[in-house]
C-alpha cells in the first residue's frame, strides 16, 4: 500500500517567494534559532547550577553521616580519658 504525498491546500510554500522574500525568511528562520539556541543555553547553565548545588549538599550530608557515625567511638574515648564532650546536635 503506497500513500501519496499530502499536499498543503491553500500554502504555495516557499517556492512562489522573490529572492528577496526567500533572503528575509532565511534571516527571520536564523533569527529563531538564535534565540532558542540562547534559551538552550541559559537552561542548560541553570541545570548545571542546580546540579553543583545538589552535589555541594550531598557532600555536606555525607560528611555529616560520616561525623555522626564516629562521634559515639569519640566520645567514649574521651570519657573513658576523662574529658567532657558537648552533646551531639
Amino acid at each position: 500500500m503506497q500513500r501519496s504525498p499530502k499536499q498543503r491546500v491553500g500554502t504555495p510554500g516557499i517556492s512562489g517567494l522573490s529572492a528577496a522574500e526567500l533572503l528575509s525568511f532565511v534571516a527571520d528562520l536564523q533569527q529563531q534559532l538564535v534565540v532558542q539556541e540562547a534559551e538552550h543555553d541559559q537552561a542548560l547553565a541553570q541545570r548545571d547550577q542546580t546540579i553543583k548545588q545538589r552535589e555541594n549538599y550531598i557532600q555536606l550530608l555525607e560528611e555529616l553521616l560520616r561525623l555522626k557515625q564516629v562521634y559515639p567511638e569519640v566520645r567514649r574515648q574521651q570519657r573513658e580519658a576523662g574529658s567532657p564532650t558537648p552533646p551531639l546536635r
